[in-house]
């Protein structure tokens, strides 16, 4: 028998088609946690908003006795959020004007406007003539859920006697304060080879590629309120090689909660370091500090794909211990490949092709009783990524081809087996193509992906 020959199609340094990456691309998150919105009130002097925006000039309006406004969220919420089930605080700024020592001011939370469903309310008394800060608390003791285009509203009343004034006052002093587990979000990163939008995306990359390095981020509040992201690429060398960027404006195309933010990386030339390398995401929110981080790692580096072949003599008509490749033995070959290199093959790209002695042997496909499937495909102890399809022997499309010529190149035929399984084509079988689809995964440096394919012949 002939050593077989193995081939990969490598176009583009031995990258990966493969816009969706399922294997060594790891994303890991640090999960939600609490932390604490501000809502600011603002435009009192015009439409009232409750914005993520700290005001940068003081707005006011006047509430006479018996007076209310109503101070929508703007925008509203662009994806879900919840309130966790603690009070919510509520700071005004307030001042009396006029006469009269004492006002009282009423607040009270709803969803969706003043006609829909209250959260809680809160009053307070004053007599202090100066703008002075005054809290309220609203009772909150359950989780409230929303959903995209649902909006708070902020009932603000002069519940008692005389005037006072609502003030925005810039710096933030008034506000609607809520816990919440719903933040911002990195929905995704990308290592892309080519600039927004295109979506090519690779598994591994060589020393010299410029990439771009993306990130999908939302935040319920609406994607104005990403304030930045933060990206930082880390090399496998002891100390690390470490690229930071930090990015202020999306991508076009941003609405709702969703921006894409994206930057360019040049992975520096050889003598640049194989192995598994990292992106880590940090997106900020408003300005309160609050983030969210997220990382994924890709390979830089070639393949290095070696096959190994190796045969057992399972039967003989002689023998039932020990069988020796007789005449009318059967003789099992099995061909390991092995890729030891950082680098991913291309997508559907490896071949494995064998020739076989025509005078000397005859291809067995398997009995007919049992599980048909004449060539067999395992993965190793660390797996390809590959997958092995074999419909029947007159499929065209599925992973295994058969030749009446040795370059498995030619002369492709659907062969014909007699009732035991052996092949009596004519002319016969003298070669095999095994096409596994996938990606071939890339080693980590010391734990190599490998899969096998094995098939049997009688010794004529």
């Amino acid at each position: 028998m002939s050593v077989e020959d193995i081939y990969y199609m490598n176009s583009l340094k031995n990258k990966l088609r493969n816009c969706c990456l399922t294997f060594l691309c790891l994303l890991m998150s640090q999960g939600s946690f609490a932390a604490t919105k501000q809502l600011y009130l603002d435009s009192l002097n015009a439409t009232p908003v409750l914005t993520r925006v700290i005001p940068s000039a003081n707005t006011t309006l006047s509430l006479t006795s018996g007076s209310s406004v109503d101070i929508d969220q703007s925008p509203f919420f662009q994806s879900s959020f919840s309130i966790s089930e603690n009070d919510i605080s509520v700071s005004l700024t307030l001042q009396k004007t006029g006469p009269g020592s004492s006002r009282t001011a009423h607040v009270e939370l709803f969803i969706n406007g003043s006609g829909g469903v209250s959260i809680g309310s809160d009053s307070f008394s004053w007599t202090s003539g100066g703008p002075t800060a005054i809290p309220f608390t609203i009772s909150n003791a359950s989780v409230i859920n929303f959903s995209a285009g649902d909006y708070l509203t902020l009932v603000v009343t002069n519940s008692g006697s005389g005037t006072f004034r609502v003030r925005a006052d810039a710096g933030g002093a008034s506000l609607v304060e809520l816990d919440t587990n719903t933040v911002i979000n990195v929905d995704a990163i990308g290592i892309h080879s080519i600039a927004y939008p295109d979506p090519t995306e690779y598994l591994s990359y060589v020393a010299g590629d410029g990439v771009f390095l993306r990130a999908t981020v939302s935040d319920p509040f609406g994607f104005a309120d990403i304030s930045s992201v933060d990206f930082t690429v880390n090399d496998p060398d002891s100390p690390p090689s470490v690229f930071t960027v930090n990015l202020t404006i999306p991508e076009s195309g941003a609405s709702g909660a969703i921006a894409v933010f994206e930057t360019p990386y040049p992975i520096q030339a050889a003598p640049a370091p194989d192995g598994v390398w990292s992106v880590d995401v940090v997106a900020n929110e408003g300005v309160e500090g609050v983030t969210d981080s997220k990382s994924k790692t890709f390979s830089v580096g070639s393949t290095d794909i070696s096959v190994e072949k190796t045969s057992a003599t399972t039967s003989d008509p002689v023998n039932i211990t020990s069988p020796k490749a007789i005449p009318n033995s059967h003789i099992e070959y099995t061909v390991e490949t092995i890729n030891s290199g950082f680098g991913f093959a291309d997508n559907n790209s490896i071949y494995i092709t064998d020739p076989l002695p025509d005078t000397q042997t005859t291809f067995y496909f398997g009995a007919a009783s049992a599980p048909f499937n004449p060539v067999q495909f395992a993965d190793g102890v660390n797996a390809s990524g590959l997958t092995y399809t074999f419909v029947n022997l007159s499929d065209q499309t599925d992973d295994v081809q058969f030749y009446s010529d040795t370059g498995c190149s030619i002369d492709v035929l659907v062969p014909v087996t007699d009732a035991s399984g052996y092949d009596i084509s004519s002319p016969k079988v003298i070669c095999i193509a095994v096409n596994p689809k996938g990606d071939f995964n890339g080693s980590d440096g010391s734990n190599h992906p490998s899969f096998f394919v094995r098939f049997t012949v009688r010794v004529d």
